[in-house]
């Protein structure tokens, strides 16, 4: 006999569940979730400079922020389901601004970032820039990216 896989819904309103960390539901349930999932790791995201080690905060920012959990819900939630009334994916903002100014904080005292090196920040390794990507601007291809892989389904 196998386990019951109740473990993997976390939570229930009436309008959706989360199952195993997708929300599935109306649009304002997604939505809701979404918002809430990001801002739960946003004090991480803020305090990773105080772990006194640049290279180890960029690492994990990189690694377990900036593409793994943005990109996830991405990847599993129609990105209708993500854009506001002009088409514009805005849910990912705050998150984005976050990753960013989290950045800045390992730069020493008083580095900023112009517009141009935003933009350097947001390229590929293999482009010379530090693979942060913008949450907002690779939502549709992770989205279309999931559904190609689960095609053959």
């Amino acid at each position: 006999m196998s386990p019951p896989l109740s473990f993997l819904a976390a939570f229930s309103d009436g309008n959706g569940i989360v199952y195993a960390g997708a929300p599935l539901g109306c649009i304002d349930f997604v939505q809701n979730y979404i918002i809430e999932k990001l801002a739960s790791n946003l004090p991480v995201v803020r305090a990773l400079h105080q772990l006194n080690n640049a290279q180890s905060s960029f690492w994990c920012l990189l690694k377990s922020f900036s593409s793994a959990r943005g990109t996830f819900l991405t990847r599993v939630v129609p990105t209708s389901f993500l854009e506001d009334d002009d088409g514009n994916i805005t849910l990912f903002h705050a998150y984005d601004e976050a990753i960013l100014q989290s950045l800045i904080d390992l730069l020493p005292q008083g580095c900023t970032l112009d517009s141009i090196q935003h933009s350097l920040v947001r390229l590929p390794f293999n482009r010379s820039g530090l693979a942060l990507y913008s949450t907002e601007d690779t939502a549709h291809a992770a989205h279309v990216a999931s559904v190609s892989a689960c095609w053959p389904l």
